[in-house]
């Protein structure tokens, strides 16, 4: 739940078409990840790539 808020406070309107707003929102993503015990940089990039392929966000 604390990444589905974080992602949805964080992104921006077309934020998967811009480059820095697509880092932002992978910078806070990797955030809550450390947070929760994740520091594996592959585990968070395919949680990213899981977060990028939701329409929802």
């Amino acid at each position: 739940m604390a990444l589905d808020e974080a992602v949805r406070y964080t992104k921006k309107d077309a934020w998967r078409k811009n480059k820095f707003r697509k880092k932002e929102v992978q910078f806070k993503v990797e955030e809550v990840l450390n947070e929760h015990g994740i520091h594996a940089p592959e585990e968070v990039d395919r949680i990213f790539d899981l977060i990028v392929q939701r329409k929802e966000y």
